[in-house]
């Protein structure tokens, strides 16, 4: 994942090298991943192509407690999706959305 992270940062910094910190194995390191897949709320999932990681989309779906105002929410969010240059085109970013997309409509999230 880090691999694949690392490509898209390269395409960040590369248009917006003020603002976007160069491309680094670093950025999804396994320690963080586990991180955050300890918490229930938090949901990866991956592209693979023989095995090989080629493709992520991470998202959370935080629970809104109701207010004086509003319900209560249960929401998905995206924050990040990847997929390397070398695979971009054959559907791999399509069948993660796809994914996610059956996995907030089984859990009654709604889209937005």
């Amino acid at each position: 994942m880090s691999r694949v992270a690392a490509d898209v940062q390269s395409v960040h910094s590369d248009q917006l090298p003020g603002v976007f910190q160069p491309p680094s194995t670093a950025l999804f390191p396994i320690e963080h991943n586990a991180a955050l897949l300890e918490a229930s709320q938090h949901h990866l999932w991956v592209g693979l192509n023989d095995g090989d990681v080629v493709g992520y989309l991470y998202a959370e779906t935080p629970r809104k407690p109701a207010s004086a105002i509003k319900q209560a929410a249960d929401r998905l969010f995206i924050h990040q999706m990847a997929v390397l240059r070398a695979f971009r085109g054959r559907g791999i970013g399509t069948a993660l959305l796809g994914t996610t997309r059956g996995f907030a409509e089984q859990h009654q999230h709604p889209e937005r």
